[in-house]
């Protein structure tokens, strides 16, 4: 069974055109941009493909490890709500 807490991380509820990047994220995303363009442009054809290939690697593992600690911080929100109107203190 498919978890909701996902399904929300993964955009399934909503649309992801609804998200809006804030400057810093833009001026970040920009930078890399750059940069990664004019590192590839000193590698050879075998090197850029290596790069390429560890930049998926990197980008997937970041993929992971964001949505794990969206759903544990959910978790952890839940929790705390959960505290809030059924402990006593």
């Amino acid at each position: 069974m498919k978890s909701t807490i996902e399904d929300i991380f993964l955009c399934n509820h909503i649309s992801s055109d609804n998200i809006k990047y804030d400057e810093e994220y833009k001026k970040y995303l920009k930078q890399y941009t750059s940069l990664s363009a004019e590192f590839e442009e000193t590698l050879t054809k075998e090197q850029r493909e290596t790069f390429e290939k560890l930049c998926d690697l990197e980008s997937y593992e970041n993929a992971q490890a964001v949505k794990c600690h969206y759903v544990e911080g959910f978790k952890l929100g839940l929790s705390l709500a959960l505290e809030c109107f059924y402990k006593e203190n």
